[in-house]
């Protein structure tokens, strides 16, 4: 794309100590201007009420709940920030909304109550600082502490709090609580602190726990991308100012050159030189406003979004000026089988059909297949069945109908019953592990052509076949492979690609009949950091993995009954409040923060292996077995952790269990190129104590033998278990 550069007149530029640093960040930017005579009490009458206000919402894709925050109601936050030059200190304040807020639980972390966290990197090393400028305080809104291993009420996650000289309160009333904050900062922690000075730039982020009930928390970031505990790359910037009018302001509106936008929305990125300074969001108007510092800046439009082509605009900003500057876009050719296909989706209330799904994991030495099949059946806003039609089934089941949604497992013939959603979302599919593209981002999406263009660069029609008796038309996506892979990767790309996924429509009656894409995964190593591809060795080399989902009987908004989405408990089904064995202890949520069951299995080479013997390591442990897909499916990820770890003081171990034919487990390893230590529980003694419900489930022990993490199913990114070993190697 050649790039439209536009001149505007410009006064000169008096505020020349402002230079924004070449620091990698998020792309977020906040401005903090002095205070003085602030009282940390929680109640912000002392605060100028001028003072910015920028939104804390990035939720993490990694959800430690099934759903993310339903609307401002159950959950929003903002955040203000000032600075005492003579003090030198940050003045922080968060104010967030919560309709159920969590507080002082019997084993607190930061996955089961509600918390506040300020990520700051005073001397703005980034991921590459061995010292200890990077800092994490952490608050909770309620009586006790964050963790019982942490000094007290705020505490500093990497240091002593009191040595810090840091001071925080909350003050809650009614569905609102207030965090204040009073924080100094350090070049390198305790022995040299950080002289803030106008100008300057620190590295500043937030991370935000919401948890409901007895449900695990969600993470609400201010800037995005998860990791940012280790990798500081991923903070914003707070710059300092001497004031508000030492900024500039840039404001406009987005038009197409021909046809019309193709939603609203859309993402502007502020660049210096090579350097993101911030994104910029268009309003229902198409129209954008941003305040930024004097200097010289590049406006485009982020990659994707449905555009074939942008103007860039390079604008010189002074103090106090206003400018003007509209950004003319070209959107992408969108075939009319796709845009009458989306339409058609998006006015659906009620849907049937057949879905099923093929995996397959290739590569040298390498062949793994794996196959799924599901009756679906949705009537919106929340009546839905999706029941396995392949028997016998190691996953999930999910009904809701009449108010109530239940979860049914056919391996320990065990349901669960819950309030359903007022609206059902595809965030209520993932504990399940339904991996339906067409469900999860077409049907189930209020406005899936909005959605489907996120990240995309063109769309175009690449051929014609006949399925199940009708013509369909071939329709393929390129879409960057960040955004394709639900924002997991956010950060950790050295350069971004595009991923073609293709869709299989009906040339008449413009419904979906087919899906597939492949993931190149050897290409997806190389197109990330040295740092990431580093810990992923030459475990991906020449894999790729394909993905075909097909969908046959389709029904569009067939006439329902209540016995369509209603449950009838099986022959021998009992009702329970947590899966587990019959016999066994409970639920494994219930051994979380006290020592692993101990257990002596023998290996395949006929070896014992003691858990009290791995006391000082950090243990991970993987329960599976040769006939259950999504072992099979997250077996590659184990390997590839075992292959990082291997020479360090971690030890993983893949438990085999509720195995229905022993002679296979050593033949699936060799197949299957598993390296790492697998054990034989062949009574299922070691599964029943550890309250297993389904397979794989992963256990991670610190290096005193405790439960600290537990996962039911591979997480979608193989890095949430490695980010949680690292935590506890370092401790």
């Amino acid at each position: 794309m050649k790039a439209l550069i536009l001149s505007f007149v410009t006064v000169m530029v008096l505020n020349l100590y402002y230079q924004v640093p070449c620091h990698a960040h998020s792309g977020e930017t906040a401005y903090a201007i002095p205070l003085s005579d602030i009282t940390i009490d929680g109640k912000l009458d002392d605060w100028p009420e001028e003072l910015h206000t920028y939104p804390i919402k990035w939720v993490s894709p990694v959800y430690h709940k099934s759903t993310p925050p339903d609307g401002p109601e159950d959950f929003m936050a903002s955040f203000s920030v000032g600075y005492d030059l003579i003090e030198n200190v940050l003045y922080v304040a968060v104010v967030v909304n919560d309709d159920d807020l969590v507080t002082h639980p019997d084993r607190p972390n930061i996955r089961n109550q509600d918390v506040c966290g300020i990520y700051v990197d005073g001397d703005h090393s980034g991921s590459d600082s061995e010292n200890q400028g990077r800092q994490l305080y952490i608050m909770v809104p309620g009586p006790g502490k964050w963790s019982k291993n942490r000094d007290g009420n705020p505490c500093l996650n990497m240091g002593d709090t009191k040595t810090s000289g840091m001071r925080g309160t909350f003050l809650h009333t009614g569905n609102t609580i207030v965090y204040e904050w009073e924080i100094p900062l350090f070049d390198s922690f305790p022995d040299k602190r950080h002289q803030i000075q106008s100008g300057n730039t620190i590295g500043f982020d937030f991370i935000l726990a919401d948890a409901d009930g007895q449900e695990k928390a969600n993470y609400i970031f201010w800037t995005p991308g998860s990791g940012k505990n280790r990798s500081s790359d991923l903070f914003g910037h707070l710059v300092f100012l001497k004031s508000y009018e030492d900024l500039g302001t840039i404001s406009g509106s987005v038009t197409a050159i021909k046809e019309k936008l193709p939603h609203a929305g859309l993402i502007i990125e502020a660049y210096q030189e090579d350097n993101i300074i911030t994104t910029i969001k268009t309003d229902s108007m198409d129209r954008y406003q941003v305040k930024l510092l004097p200097g010289e800046y590049t406006l485009k439009m982020r990659r994707g979004q449905g555009i074939m082509s942008a103007e860039e605009l390079t604008i010189t900003v002074s103090a106090g000026q206003k400018i003007q500057a509209d950004l003319a876009v070209t959107p992408i050719d969108l075939p009319e089988t796709f845009l009458r296909s989306m339409a058609l989706y998006k006015s659906l209330k009620g849907y049937r059909d057949t879905i099923t799904i093929h995996g397959r994991v290739v590569k040298p030495g390498m062949d793994n297949r794996n196959t799924s099949q599901h009756l679906f059946a949705i009537e919106k806003p929340n009546r839905i069945r999706i029941e396995s039609n392949i028997k016998p089934s190691d996953g999930l089941d999910l009904f809701s109908n009449d108010g109530k949604m239940v979860t049914y497992t056919e391996e320990l013939k065990q349901y669960k019953e819950e309030e359903a959603p007022k609206v059902l979302t595809d965030d209520n599919l993932r504990k399940l592990g339904f991996e339906s593209f067409i469900v999860r981002n077409i049907i189930m999406s209020d406005d899936p052509l909005k959605d489907l263009l996120e990240g995309v660069e063109e769309v175009k029609e690449v051929g014609s076949e006949i399925l199940d008796g009708q013509q369909t038309t071939i329709i393929e996506i390129s879409q960057l492979y960040s955004v394709f892979s639900g924002r997991m990767f956010q950060g950790r790309f050295k350069e971004d690609f595009l991923i073609p996924v293709r869709l299989w429509i009906g040339s008449t009656d413009y419904l979906i009949r087919k899906l597939a894409y492949e993931n190149d995964m050897e290409l997806i190593a190389m197109s990330m950091t040295e740092k990431e591809r580093e810990s992923m060795g030459d475990y991906y080399k020449g894999m790729k993995i394909y993905n075909t989902e097909t969908h046959t009987g389709i029904e569009i908004d067939p006439v329902f009954s209540d016995k369509d989405f209603a449950f009838i408990p099986p022959a021998g089904a009992e009702l329970v409040e947590q899966f587990g064995p019959p016999d066994g202890p409970g639920s494994k949520e219930s051994l979380l923060g006290k020592p692993g069951p101990d257990f002596t299995l023998k290996d395949t080479e006929g070896n014992e292996a003691k858990l009290a013997d791995f006391k000082g390591k950090v243990v991970l442990m993987d329960f599976w077995a040769t006939w259950c897909g999504p072992c099979i499916q997250a077996m590659p990820h184990v390997q590839a952790l075992y292959e990082i770890y291997k020479e360090k003081d971690v030890i993983i171990l893949g438990i085999n269990s509720w195995e229905r034919d022993k002679d296979k487990v050593k033949p699936f390893l060799e197949e299957h190129k598993i390296t790492y230590r697998i054990l034989l529980d062949s009574n299922n003694e070691v599964i029943g104590n550890y309250g297993v419900s389904g397979i794989p489930t992963f256990f991670i022990l610190d290096k005193k033998g405790i439960i600290r993490h537990l996962y039911l199913g591979m997480p979608s990114n193989r890095q949430i278990i490695q980010q949680s070993v690292e935590e506890l190697l370092a401790e």
